[in-house]
């Protein structure tokens, strides 16, 4: 459980815990896709590639 500045306990509501959860596994996935896409054209423009069209 958390605590407040006092150091008291306070209690979290699970469903907003649950959408939190939600939304920083897909924030996480949307950045490592970037991540890999972005490697991904660094890499075929390193190699002199075409653009795809």
């Amino acid at each position: 459980m958390s605590r407040d500045e006092k150091g008291h306990r306070r209690r979290l509501d699970p469903a907003i815990e649950k959408t939190r959860a939600k939304v920083t596994a897909r924030l996480a996935v949307a950045i490592s896709f970037k991540e890999v896409a972005l490697e991904r054209i660094v890499k075929c423009e390193r190699e002199g590639r075409a653009e795809i069209t």
